[in-house]
């Protein structure tokens, strides 16, 4: 049996909800991504799960 390199499972540090809350911060005002308040999680983070539901073809509508 191959050798395989198990992963460490480490505890997400931003909720779903806090990375959903950025993005929804992002696209009501219009702002950067590097401009979000310090008490939403990184940009970065935001903005990485914001490219990969797009790519998934998730749509907020009203």
């Amino acid at each position: 049996m191959p050798y395989q390199k198990r992963r460490k499972l480490v505890p997400r540090k931003w909720t779903k909800k806090q990375i959903l809350d950025g993005v929804l911060y992002q696209l009501k005002n219009g702002c950067n991504w590097s401009d979000l308040p310090n008490d939403l999680p990184p940009y970065s983070t935001v903005f990485w799960h914001y490219k990969q539901w797009r790519a998934e073809g998730v749509t907020l509508e009203d």
